[in-house]
């Protein structure tokens, strides 16, 4: 008897604490380029979005890829904006380090959304220094939010 008693209130914490989990923030290109990435500075509101789960539109631009999957990207506000020079300003970059790899086909030129643990850390690669990252981050196909 005490053992069903204690697997059902296990089970009864577990879903509690699934039920409980917040929806990732879905955040706004305009709050990014808040960042002043001369030096450093942002403003209290992007800095409540350190080290939260968020959601953020965009576009790829593969950084690591092994054959046709991508496994570390860049995100940018608008297609092609890493394909001159000068790069886009940190502020409007986002390293992006994913949780699986994602087939080159499946995002390439195709708006993104992106979900994953957001910090304002910068980066550098070949394509221009980023003003924040993204970890452990999943890829899915833009949909426009449910408001």
């Amino acid at each position: 008897m005490k053992v069903r008693i204690g697997v059902m209130l296990l089970c009864c914490l577990v879903w509690m604490g699934v039920a409980a989990a917040e929806d990732p923030t879905i955040v706004s290109w305009l709050t990014l380029v808040e960042l002043d990435y001369k030096t450093g500075q942002y403003p209290d509101e992007l800095g409540q979005l350190n080290g939260t789960e968020i959601q953020l539109p965009g576009y790829v631009v593969p950084l690591h890829t092994e054959g046709n999957e991508i496994l570390e990207l860049n995100l940018v506000p608008q297609f092609g904006m890493c394909i001159h020079i000068p790069p886009p300003p940190p502020n409007q970059m986002v390293y992006v380090k994913l949780k699986e790899s994602v087939k080159f086909k499946d995002v390439f030129a195709r708006p993104i959304w992106i979900t994953g643990k957001f910090n304002i850390i910068s980066t550098d690669s070949k394509y221009g220094s980023t003003g924040f990252t993204i970890a452990d981050a999943n890829v899915r196909p833009y949909e426009v939010p449910k408001q």
